[in-house]
């Protein structure tokens, strides 16, 4: 933890006042051998697989800041706050912290938990969700030479007392709907 402390403080550091951005994602690594090992669903493959769940954490740059094995297979959902947590531990409470992830970490609960705890995310909002009609993208933004549709609506109702987060609908070249949840 020492070594990713130092490791993780430069990389807060880099920009003064914005947040460490770590992204995080989880994939399962199959197991080959000839032992019984538990089973879990390999995404890649479609399929349940024997082998071990590792959770991915990257800086903003893509480089690996650490990883977490668990043979359990528990969801990306199940060890956000863990992870965020071990990251505040590195950094300190006074650094921001942001953390990006994938549909598989966008549940209410999640998302309410590590706003209230001080952290800032941003993540794909779980379907399903209203299409919007094309006019409703008032703003265009240029995503690598290409443009897309933006609407930032009201915030998204969490539910059950949990209160809001921002939410930001882009619209794709190709018509698609994207919606994308965010504590900043």
């Amino acid at each position: 933890l020492q070594a990713a402390s130092a490791h993780l403080s430069c990389a807060a550091r880099a920009d003064g006042d914005a947040p460490a951005v770590f992204y995080v994602d989880n994939h399962l690594r199959p197991y080959r051998g000839d032992e019984i090992v538990r089973k879990g669903w390999r995404m890649q493959d479609r399929r349940v697989l024997p082998g071990t769940t590792d959770y991915y954490i990257h800086d903003e740059d893509g480089r690996p800041v650490f990883r977490i094995d668990v043979p359990s297979h528990d969801s990306l959902s199940q060890w956000l706050m863990p992870i965020a947590a071990r990251l505040r531990e590195a950094l300190g409470p006074d650094e921001r912290i942001l953390l990006a992830f994938d549909r598989a970490g966008s549940y209410s609960d999640d998302l309410a938990a590590l706003r209230d705890g001080g952290f800032e995310l941003v993540a794909y909002e779980r379907k399903p969700y209203a299409e919007l009609a094309a006019t409703a993208f008032d703003q265009s933004i240029k995503i690598r030479g290409e443009s897309y549709g933006m609407h930032e609506q009201r915030l998204k109702n969490l539910g059950r007392k949990r209160g809001r987060v921002r939410r930001i609908s882009l619209r794709t070249p190709e018509g698609n709907q994207i919606n994308v949840l965010g504590v900043s």
